[in-house]
C-alpha cells in the first residue's frame, strides 16, 4: 500500500538524513533517521484518522479519492480487446493454405501422418496432476472434475487430440483462454 501524501516536514527530514549519511556523521545520521521514522508514523496516524472520520461521516467521495491515492489507482488506457470470434478460424485457414497443393487441378494429397501421437496414459496422468483449488477454464470444467474422472475422460480426450493432429486443425474451442491479471506487490 502506498504511503499518504508526503508533507514538507518529511521531505526536510529525509534530506537531513541523506546529508548526514553523505557527510559520514553516524550520530547525526541515527538521530535524523529516528526523527524521520517518528514523523512518518505521525503522518500515517493523522492520515488514518482523517480517513476514519470520513468513513464515519459517510463521505464516500472523499474516502474513494483517498483510497485511489493510497493504492496509486489510475484508469486503464489500454485499447479495447479484440472481439472477433472468427479470428482463430481465419488464422487457421491462412496458415493451413501452405499445406494444400499449389496447382488447382491436382487431386488433393492425403493428409500427412501427424508428427507425434498422444497416448491415453499421458492424458490420464496430465488430468490426474490437476490441482483441486484452481479455477475452471473457458469450458467451465473444473480441474477437480478432470482429476476425479481422469480414467473416464482420458480416452475421449485422446481421440479428440489425435484427430485434431491428423486433420492439422486446432478446434476453435481449444483457442479460447481466460486471462486473469494478478497484481504484484510493490
Amino acid at each position: 500500500m502506498a504511503a499518504p501524501p508526503i508533507d514538507t516536514d518529511i521531505r526536510t527530514l529525509h534530506k537531513k538524513k541523506n546529508q548526514a549519511y553523505t557527510d559520514g556523521n553516524e550520530s547525526l545520521y541515527r538521530a535524523a533517521k529516528y526523527e524521520l521514522r517518528a514523523a512518518i508514523r505521525k503522518a500515517k496516524s493523522k492520515y488514518a484518522n482523517t480517513l476514519e472520520k470520513q468513513i464515519a461521516s459517510n463521505d464516500t467521495k472523499s474516502v474513494w479519492k483517498k483510497l485511489k491515492i493510497m493504492t496509486d489507482y489510475k484508469k486503464s488506457t489500454a485499447p479495447p480487446a479484440v472481439t472477433d470470434q472468427d479470428l482463430p478460424d481465419k488464422l487457421n485457414n491462412f496458415y493451413g493454405r501452405f499445406e494444400q497443393s499449389s496447382t488447382p487441378y491436382a487431386p488433393p494429397s492425403p493428409l500427412p501422418a501427424p508428427p507425434f501421437h498422444i497416448h491415453e496414459e499421458k492424458v490420464r496422468a496430465s488430468f490426474s496432476k490437476n490441482k483441486k483449488g484452481k479455477a475452471a477454464g473457458p469450458d467451465g470444467v473444473s480441474p477437480t472434475v478432470l482429476k476425479h474422472c481422469a480414467s473416464q475422460l482420458a480416452p475421449i480426450y485422446t481421440i479428440i487430440f489425435n484427430h485434431s493432429l491428423r486433420q492439422c486443425i486446432v478446434p476453435k474451442c481449444f483457442k479460447d483462454s481466460v486471462i486473469t491479471p494478478v497484481p504484484k506487490k510493490q
